[in-house]
């Protein structure tokens, strides 16, 4: 039998038919193989035999009789009263049977629900980890979002400060080349046999020669140009607050998923004045 039915067998084997509740202990079997709770029994006795004293709801005299209530058969007791009824010991322990079957179902009822709380703590853990993860690959990509610009400024002014320095390689390499032909010439003049030839020659070359021996008309790059440290960084206060990361505690539940809105930072880098490649004269 299915636990239900076999509830309602046991319901309504251990009603008493005086107080029409579950029996009481103990409980007493008449000769007919009814049952009653022995107080009912004991109160319809009294009220079979109103003559007889009683002292605190226990008979005192030496017997009597009263009808079952379920047959009308005649129960006749003796001098122990309804305390000489035989005890139902089956009738108790169905008592107890029920009691446990009942218990078993509310034993059964509450792993169902842990079961349920289980499953729901698992889907809710998973769900909440899910929009944990989401909030920092948002962070993540706002974090590589602003590396990317910063990177961008410093590459700005690194390739500025390359391509001035290759200009300036370029001037300084045509001006070398200028003095090794002018001293190629010089050596070929020196080497002259004819003085005429020579007193023509000599007085331009030495001019050029003079002019040679100057760079002052070339741009020079300042001590410390080659630096770029003046990109400092100071991630200290975002440091703090992203150590201060933590979950919201609220009273109240949202009922909607809650949007993380993070507010753009501000610029982190903050260069120095940068030298500006010397204009030349």
């Amino acid at each position: 039998l299915s636990t239900p039915v076999l509830m309602e067998s046991l319901e309504k084997q251990l009603i008493c038919p005086i107080c029409l509740e579950i029996f009481t202990k103990p409980v007493v079997i008449l000769p007919c193989q009814h049952n009653l709770c022995r107080k009912c029994a004991n109160d319809v006795f009294q009220a079979s035999n109103p003559y007889l004293s009683s002292r605190s709801g226990t008979t005192v005299t030496s017997g009597g009789r009263f009808r079952c209530p379920s047959c009308r058969h005649e129960v006749v007791l003796d001098r122990h009263g309804v305390y000489g009824l035989q005890r139902n010991l089956l009738a108790e322990l169905t008592d107890c049977v029920s009691m446990l079957v009942g218990n078993n179902e509310r034993i059964q009822a509450i792993i169902g629900h842990l079961d349920e709380t289980s499953r729901a703590v698992d889907e809710n853990g998973r769900r909440q980890k899910s929009k944990v993860c989401e909030v920092f690959d948002h962070l993540f990509a706002l974090l590589e979002e602003r590396k990317a610009e910063m990177m961008v400024r410093i590459t700005g002014e690194q390739e500025e400060k390359l391509d001035y320095i290759r200009s300036l390689n370029k001037k300084y390499s045509e001006h070398l080349e200028g003095s090794v032909k002018l001293l190629e010439t010089a050596i070929q003049t020196m080497d002259e046999s004819e003085m005429a030839v020579f007193l023509q020659a000599a007085k331009p070359l030495l001019q050029k020669l003079v002019q040679a021996t100057s760079t002052s008309h070339l741009d020079k790059v300042q001590p410390g140009y080659e630096h770029l440290d003046h990109f400092k960084a100071n991630f200290e206060t975002q440091r703090r607050v992203l150590m201060d990361i933590s979950f919201k505690l609220d009273d109240k539940e949202e009922d909607s998923e809650e949007e993380v809105e993070l507010q753009r930072p501000q610029p982190l880098v903050e260069p120095a004045a940068k030298q500006q490649p010397p204009q030349p004269p």
